[in-house]
């Protein structure tokens, strides 16, 4: 049994590789790079979030190894992390903003992967905010909340 986990593990990071170069050169195909200030404006944002949003842009941006300037705000969540090993998790985004505002977000914050980015990221921040707030319960709106 153990003999072939670990044959099969070779084999599954190899087909793996080949979902992920699919799947970028899909997403990536005949789209145009969006530059910050169309993005924000595409995505409806004001100044006072414009710092986290385009943290959000670059950390998925790294997360899914394709160039900030290629996620628009209308992708959905799901096909970016489609672009992620494993199809990647809801909890990456929030460590990487975390890394990347050298702050703590907390661990409650929207999980509808079908969302578009820019709508998820908002209610991400609603929940950062809320939390900075000393506000513990997440807004009504919500119809899937992870909180562990």
């Amino acid at each position: 049994m153990v003999v072939v986990f670990l044959a099969m593990l070779p084999i599954t990071a190899a087909l793996e590789r080949v979902r992920l170069r699919r799947a970028k050169a899909r997403f990536l195909s005949g789209r145009q790079a969006l530059p910050d200030t169309e993005f924000i404006g595409r995505a409806g944002v004001g100044a006072d979030q414009e710092k986290f949003f385009l943290a959000a842009r670059r950390a998925m941006a790294s997360l899914s190894d394709v160039p900030a300037d290629m996620i628009y705000p209308e992708d959905t969540w799901r096909s970016l992390m489609d672009l992620q090993w494993d199809n990647g998790y809801l909890e990456d985004i929030v460590f990487a903003l975390e890394r990347e505002l050298n702050t703590r977000l907390p661990y409650t914050y929207p999980a509808d992967d079908r969302l578009p980015f820019a709508v998820f990221v908002a209610q991400l921040a609603k929940c950062f905010e809320s939390a900075k707030d000393g506000e513990d319960d997440a807004p009504d709106q919500w119809n899937l909340i992870h909180s562990f």
